[in-house]
């Protein structure tokens, strides 16, 4: 063509009437990557695309059969393009007009549609979603929000009609580089049908890596921190740490809380490469345990059997590449059994050594692999897709997310007055114990330090820490490691180009989990009725004391998931029978362990007990039925007993449970205020206390373990 383009096109005989026939025309700075070509009909064309050492790019161009033509034309063409499809290499792109309707995004077709379509979808619209399905395709014109002019592909303006029929199909997996795909209204060639346009990241045949293949990207940097679990690691150490420490401290040392601490991680860290060695992780690393160099050479010459075929195509060859084929396929199959023989064997062996590699393992075989979020959208519904837009976004959002509670925050007066630095100082053994709970094997934060470096610090190591603890608490300072955090996004539910369907999560560094244990929820042993008891226990005490008490409540929508009020109900009308016990009762009685109730308040509670339950038997107080029949034939015990028992099971794992934990030092602490006049007010003490005496039971009586003490007080 003219300006050095080029014109590839496939069709129907020059005698033939043209019902058929389609082309592409291919840019002058592309002709020379041009492989190979082949018109499978006048419906297909395919177009290889390949540089010297780079990757093969394959592009089919296709014409579909109108919505009116038989059936068997139809799938004459799917079928043909379904073998196109599965033996093209390379990057697949497939473009044309498929007279074809795909609608918008719904539960069946969600990996391979979106949002952004028309409303109608037709008999070739669900083959072409199929088809997309089949091969792991996606329609790109539907992930993008624009104006309709840049949407329909098609119009006709006598019938005032407009459709989307002309589309450009890409893989899956090359969704991220896709970052548009619009009608351009820019070209005219005397047509109804408009040019779809879609930008690329990157160049066709642009080089990956050797081979066409992607480059090893070196990720990050780890210390093997776990080989201080043995004592000649953990020894070494030491040894050579507290050395540094006392080298060091002979020369000039900075003061500052930063400097002492950039100090103190600089040496843990060396010492720790220097006796525990490191491993890069390789971001694009093909990990396979069963894959080598043997297998890898047979492989090789498989392929080199079948290229000699093909320039021959003798019958000889042929069977010479067959039998190097079953050769390959018996190899890979063996290897393949004995891969997962000898990762059975590790798995049943580490159950016993190593749970924690074992249950990791477990948890990566049920998971599979997950999927990545590779798009989100800006605030006005756009899709971002490359990685300096989502990360401006992401940044957007957190600023706007955290700008209301940091324009709320103001600082208080502090107290005026003589401390004594003596009082404030952290002791050793303080700090001993918090490191003493940090879990090992855990990952460590952006500064590298594990749990393991500091269980082996030394007694030098630990004076170092504890006078950086000390500076930076009477100072009121801390180091930037401890006031910066890696922030992730955690998918919950709904839209996951959504950022306000994440939950953020900041990573922390390991010396920040020393400093408390305020996480209840979703912990075993715990619950969230351990913070309501903690709230309702410092209540009454000040309320007893004549005191006053200051709490700050903090709305953690990202944290926690909203209830379904109206499938609640359904299920409750569903399952009225199991309702009672399963949803009604929970739900009347939440949080009652910790509950102080008197005559009316318990009346109350009866009351709408027996009226949910006479609702379910269907009867109402006219029928005079007792509420003790009703609650027998029902099988259910007195709300008041349920509640009873609730507080009772509470009050055993209060005495089981140890010293340390906050809620039962609040339960146990006195105020040193004076009582106010007038009678005491009735606290969860002297609840459970009657009901106790009752059973012929007393405070200082401790229960056995769980089941049997709570057994044991129910009698």
């Amino acid at each position: 063509m003219k300006n050095g383009h080029m014109l590839i096109y496939s069709g129907v005989e020059e005698s033939t009437r043209a019902k058929g026939g389609v082309g592409c025309i291919l840019h002058r700075n592309l002709t020379k990557l041009v492989h190979r070509w082949e018109g499978w009909s006048e419906r297909i064309l395919e177009i290889e695309l390949k540089d010297q050492k780079g990757p093969i790019t394959t592009i089919i161009s296709v014409y579909g059969p109108n919505e009116d033509e038989k059936a068997e034309k139809k799938d004459e063409f799917w079928e043909e393009l379904n073998k196109v499809t599965e033996n093209a290499r390379g990057k697949l792109y497939i473009a044309g007009d498929f007279n074809s309707r795909v609608g918008k995004k719904d539960s069946k077709y969600k990996t391979v549609l979106g949002e952004h379509g028309e409303e109608i979808r037709n008999n070739n619209g669900n083959r072409l979603l199929d088809f997309c399905t089949y091969n792991g395709l996606i329609i790109t014109n539907s992930f993008f929000k624009h104006r309709d002019i840049h949407k329909f592909t098609r119009v006709q303006r006598t019938r005032q009609e407009e459709s989307i029929i002309d589309y450009i199909l890409a893989e899956i997996d090359n969704r991220r580089n896709i970052n548009d795909t619009r009608v351009s209204r820019r070209a005219e060639i005397n047509s109804d049908h408009y040019l779809v346009v879609s930008k690329i990241k990157g160049k066709i045949g642009a080089k990956q890596g050797e081979g066409g293949r992607k480059q090893e990207i070196p990720v990050a940097e780890t210390i093997k921190s776990y080989k201080l679990k043995e004592q000649r690691f953990a020894e070494e150490f030491t040894r050579l740490l507290e050395a540094e420490i006392e080298r060091q401290s002979c020369g000039s040392v900075d003061s500052r809380v930063e400097g002492m601490w950039t100090t103190f991680k600089c040496l843990v860290l060396r010492i720790a490469k220097q006796v525990c060695g490191t491993c890069r992780t390789v971001k694009n690393k093909k990990q396979t345990a069963w894959w080598n160099e043997e297998r890898k050479e047979q492989v090789r010459n498989k392929k080199r059997k079948w290229k000699k075929y093909l320039s021959t195509r003798t019958i000889a060859d042929y069977m010479e590449y067959k039998q190097q084929r079953e050769r390959v396929k018996r190899l890979v199959i063996d290897a393949k059994q004995r891969a997962w023989t000898d990762f059975g064997e590790k798995i049943e062996e580490e159950s016993k050594g190593n749970q924690k590699l074992f249950f990791k393992m477990i948890k990566t075989l049920r998971k599979g692999k997950t999927r990545n979020t590779v798009s989100i959208r800006s605030r006005e519904g756009e899709i971002l897709t490359t990685d300096e837009n989502i990360m401006n976004r992401w940044k957007e959002y957190f600023q706007e997310l955290l700008e209301e509670a940091q324009e709320d925050s103001e600082e208080f007066p502090r107290a005026v007055g003589e401390q004594d630095e003596e009082e404030n100082l952290i002791t050793l053994n303080e700090m001993m114990e918090a490191i003493r709970k940090i879990k090992l094997g855990k990952a460590p934060g952006h500064d590298k330090i594990t749990g393991d470096m500091l269980k082996n610090l030394g007694v030098k190591g630990r004076q170092m820490l504890l006078d950086i603890f000390n500076k930076a608490f009477n100072e009121e300072t801390v180091p930037t490691d401890w006031d910066e955090g890696l922030v992730v996004p955690i998918f919950k539910k709904g839209d996951p180009h959504d950022c306000g369907n994440y939950r953020e999560r900041r990573l922390r560094t390991i010396i920040e989990t020393t400093l408390s244990e305020p996480q209840n929820g979703f912990r075993p042993g715990r619950s969230v009725q351990d913070h309501i008891f903690t709230i309702k226990q410092i209540i009454q005490k000040t309320a007893q004391k004549k005191s006053n008490a200051c709490f700050a409540f903090i709305d953690l929508e990202k944290a926690f998931d909203k209830v379904p009020r109206k499938k609640q109900e359904r299920s409750i009308q569903e399952n009225k029978d199991d309702g009672v016990q399963g949803n009604i009762r929970p739900i009347l009685t939440y949080g009652s362990e910790s509950w102080t109730l008197g005559r009316k308040e318990l009346g109350k509670i009866q009351t709408i007990d027996m009226k949910y339950l006479r609702r379910v038997k269907g009867i109402t107080r006219r029928d005079h039925i007792r509420n003790e029949d009703v609650r027998k034939e029902l099988q259910v015990q007195p709300i008041t007993e349920f509640i009873v028992s609730k507080q009772l099971s509470w009050w055993g794992h209060l005495q089981r449970m140890s010293d340390g934990r906050q809620v039962k030092q609040i339960w146990e602490a006195k105020i040193q205020h004076k009582r106010g006049r007038g009678r005491p007010r009735q606290t969860w003490e002297d609840t459970v206390g009657k009901t106790l005496k009752k059973r012929g039971k007393s405070w200082t009586e401790k229960p056995g373990k769980r089941q049997k003490g709570v057994d044991k007080i129910r009698t």
